[in-house]
């Protein structure tokens, strides 16, 4: 498998993984060099699902490009399973879904919806830490449970760069204690005490010519002061590598601040030197966008040849698993660990064999005593490594290769190590509390779990939309309504940087390392008011909020207008409108589609945005304006559309071209939207046109659950509980809303899915309908049945993300169901025993299994519709 895919033989330690991880012989760790090919290990545990092993895979990083380069990996792996080389193995595994978790946006997760396919999951430590404790950041509270029953469950974390990440790891095994199926392998570069159960390079490994080419290369770096001033450390960086041209052409300038990186970019450019910008803190899209231009030129494994030089000035994003090659570096000082991942990226195929680098240390601010006082991202860590390497050097230069490095570590010894950070204890209260979840969950802050008591720096995501007003904010829930965001449009940042940015106040320190603890929060006195921002958890969760109302997690949706964001990412100081790219992520994730026909976002239109635009607005006067006696025009109405729909037509574009045709044109605050099928918003009850009777979906759910449930121990409850679960959809006022009359609903046979095509429709229908506020068909549905089998009626009542343990009151105190969610009814007392008898994660994976097929019948019934 592995030659086929990559078209070379493994390593000797990464042909033992795979077979260890295949026979099911123990092992908790690999602690190889850097450059070693650690990624492969996804190979390994792909290799493994096919022979039994678990089957949900997750490499999980605290940086974000290698978080890319790792997907990119597991992506070919999916991809090569055509090869008919690979035939075989491919009917052993089945599908694989590569799903990349940088940062969360709510309802950008169809992924989960897929729980019995081999998944890679290729993730940082916030994102897949936070769906593990039942509260995923950027996961809507009523999608909390799926995530958690999808990574608690069969599931393999391989976790990269473990020396981080103990708090996130100390929480892991926690979980595993009270009810999570994870196996667990960390992996580090930094070599601690040898284990018997970790994999190590053997002879065989340092003696293969590739292998043993990387390991003996020198890498020879020179140390330098610099005063702590940043105008004096630029100066340095700058001119240091500049020096470094005549013998270069990829010069690697790494720091420790994403602001330090920007002012040397500018400082190279403004030399004339072409110099780009490389951080986590930039929008996915973006990111794909320049490692296209960017990589082939900087990658691993590249021909070596005469050009003009390049400067990659870059953060700690590139420190561990990134497939770039520098020619020579510039480093900040940083503590060793860090280091010699940096050094990693420096010559990193042993090609040069002498390669050179320097390290500038800022002289640290020291206090009355004269000692120095901590760095904000290292703490005293970055001062024990500079005093040893000081002692280690010779004349002031010490090689970093990875032979020549071990060599001086076992002789001199290693600078005192940074206290890791520790988690606090994850007790069975905080996991019965955690796995309450659902609209009314208690809001929890999860950080100290992931990075340690004291590291609250977790990130939120921002969103640029040139269609918000920022003279009506309050038009902006409906105007995002229609074009939900999604991640590959969203940046994380700090949230103490996100507030700092929106209040105008002094910009503060963004690094790259996840959950880093430099600051902690703006000072509530500080957070005064300003223009608000619109807060997204899901379409049916958004509201506008001040800077101080904002949470770890949260996905923040921004006018443009606002600044902040540039081609190379976070900008704090830019006040340039940031481009909307809405469009380009629905196309490029292969979403349902949404383009919106407005000022500023149809430049794609070519010659004819003109004429487009006039027949917009036609369309647009023709549904509005109204005609005396006779209301709207209707024969006006239908020949806008038709002039529309003939323009666009005639254009040639990859927007135009994913329709093929079929779409929808409606109005919004701003002008049209094309809309490829209906966003389900209603109550999850209400689709793309496709009118669907109840019986039908209520078999095809139950035999879905049959295909994706096959082999659980629980099947035929789960089946019972897919028979059930849509009955009280027979409501005569939800029929109503169904129908959109109520002759039609007398008549009719029972529906599940409405036959209406425009969101207007439905929300009339709504309206007439008088469904009380909070009348919940699922209810309804344990009402209208004699079930009494606990966990069946559990699955039941549960399947839309309510339950755990609260419904929302409903209006109606006669509807059906209301009884089911009454103090007396004993519903919370069977979540409580459920949870106990199950465990939060298996009972989270049952809602998942039936909810999973709830909506692929829902998504095949759209399908059948459209096709």
């Amino acid at each position: 498998m592995f030659r086929t895919i990559h078209g070379y033989e493994p390593f000797p330690w990464q042909a033992e993984a795979a077979h260890r991880l295949t026979s099911g012989e123990k092992f908790n760790a690999v602690n190889v060099p850097t450059a070693s090919g650690k990624t492969s290990m996804i190979d390994a545990a792909v290799f493994a699902a096919a022979h039994g092993g678990a089957r949900r895979i997750a490499f999980i990083i605290d940086r974000r490009v290698v978080v890319d380069e790792a997907y990119n990996r597991a992506q070919r792996i999916a991809n090569a399973l055509s090869e008919p080389a690979l035939d075989e193995f491919n009917q052993r595994i089945g599908p694989i879904q590569v799903v990349r978790l940088r940062g969360g946006v709510h309802g950008d997760d169809d992924w989960v919806l897929y729980p019995e396919r081999v998944t890679v999951l290729v993730s940082t430590v916030d994102q897949i830490g936070s769906r593990l404790l039942h509260r995923g950041y950027g996961v809507s509270t009523r999608m909390a449970p799926l995530h958690a029953g999808f990574v608690g469950n069969d599931a393999l974390y391989i976790v990269d760069e473990a020396h981080i990440s103990t708090p996130f790891i100390q929480t892991v095994q926690a979980s595993c204690r009270y009810g999570a199926n994870v196996r667990m392998i960390t992996m580090t570069a930094t070599p601690t005490e040898t284990d018997v159960d970790e994999i190590r390079l053997s002879k065989e490994d340092t003696s293969h010519p590739v292998l043993k080419k990387r390991l003996k290369s020198s890498k020879k770096a020179r140390l330098l002061n610099s005063s702590d001033a940043e105008k004096d450390f630029v100066k340095i960086a700058a001119a240091e590598a500049q020096n470094l041209v005549k013998d270069s052409r990829v010069i690697g300038v790494v720091v420790n601040r994403v602001d330090s990186a920007r002012r040397i970019q500018k400082a190279l450019i403004k030399q004339r030197h072409r110099a780009e910008l490389l951080t986590g803190r930039i929008r996915p899209y973006d990111r794909d966008q320049l490692m296209a231009r960017l990589f082939p030129e900087i990658r691993a494994g590249r021909n070596r040849t005469d050009g003009e030089p390049i400067f990659i000035v870059a953060t700690q994003t590139v420190e561990v698993g990134a497939d770039i090659d520098f020619d020579s570096l510039i480093t900040e000082a940083a503590p060793l660990d860090s280091l010699r991942q940096r050094f990693g990226r420096l010559d990193r195929m042993g090609e040069i064999r002498t390669a050179n680098a320097v390290i500038i240390y800022r002289d640290p601010k020291r206090d009355k005593k004269g000692s120095p006082v901590p760095d904000p991202i290292y703490g005293m860590a970055i001062h024990h490594t500079w005093e040893w390497l000081k002692q280690v050097a010779q004349d002031g230069v010490i090689d970093f290769g990875i032979t020549e490095l071990e060599k001086i570590i076992k002789k001199k010894g290693q600078p005192p190590p940074s206290e890791p950070a520790q988690a606090p204890a994850l007790l069975p209260p905080h996991i019965r509390l955690l796995s309450q979840t659902g609209p009314d969950a208690p809001r929890i802050d999860i950080s100290a779990w992931l990075h340690g008591a004291g590291n609250r720096a977790s990130d939120v995501s921002i969103i640029w939309r040139s269609d918000l007003p920022i003279e009506d904010p309050s038009s902006w829930n409906d105007i995002v309504k229609l074009q939900p965001p999604l991640t590959r449009e969203s940046l994380e940042i700090p949230l103490y940087a996100a507030q700092s940015w929106l209040l105008g106040l002094r910009q503060q320190y963004v690094t790259d390392i996840e959950g880093a603890n430099y600051l902690v929060s703006v000072p509530r006195s500080q957070l005064v008011e300003t223009l608000p921002v619109l807060r997204w958890r899901g379409p049916d969760d958004i509201a506008l909020v001040s800077p101080r109302d904002i949470q770890t997690g949260d996905t923040l949706i921004v006018p443009s207008l606002f600044g902040g964001c540039d081609d190379y990412g976070w900008n704090p100081n830019s006040k340039n409108p940031v481009t909307d790219v809405a469009e380009h992520c629905r196309l490029d994730r292969g979403k349902y589609l949404v383009i919106r026909l407005v000022p500023n976002l149809t430049n794609w239109l070519g010659s004819k945005e003109k004429q487009i635009s006039e027949a917009v607005t036609e369309v647009i006067a023709a549904e509005t304006e109204l005609v005396p006696e006779f209301g709207v025009d209707k024969d006006r109405v239908q020949f806008a559309h038709s002039t529309l729909r003939s323009l666009l037509a005639e254009i040639k574009h990859p927007f135009i071209d994913a329709f093929k045709g079929k779409f929808e044109i409606e109005r919004y605050p701003m002008g049209i939207v094309l809309r490829g099928r209906i966003i389900d918003e209603v109550n999850a009850t209400l689709h793309s046109g496709a009118r669907v009777e109840l019986q039908r979906h209520l078999e095809g759910v139950t035999r879905k659950i049959e295909l994706i449930a096959d082999g659980h121990h629980q099947l035929e409850r789960l089946k019972t509980a897919a028979k059930l679960h849509d009955k009280g959809k027979a409501e005569h006022r939800f029929q109503v809303m169904l129908y959109g009359n109520p002759i039609d609903a007398a008549a009719g046979p029972l529906l599940a899915k409405s036959g209406m095509r425009k969101l207007s429709e439905i929300y009339a229908a709504y309206a007439q309908a008088d469904i009380p506020k909070g009348f919940r068909h699922e209810l309804a549905s344990l009402s209208l049945s004699n079930e009494t089998d606990r966990l069946v009626r559990y699955l039941v009542g549960s399947h839309h993300g309510f339950g755990r343990p609260w419904f929302p009151p409903c209006a109606d105190p006669d509807a059906h169901g209301v009884e089911v969610a009454t103090l007396g009814s004993g519903w919370i007392e069977a979540f409580s025993a459920l949870k106990a008898e199950l465990g939060p994660w298996t009972l989270a994976e049952m809602e998942l299994l039936l909810r999973a097929s709830d909506a692929r019948q829902s998504i095949a019934e759209q399908e059948e519709f459209l096709a």
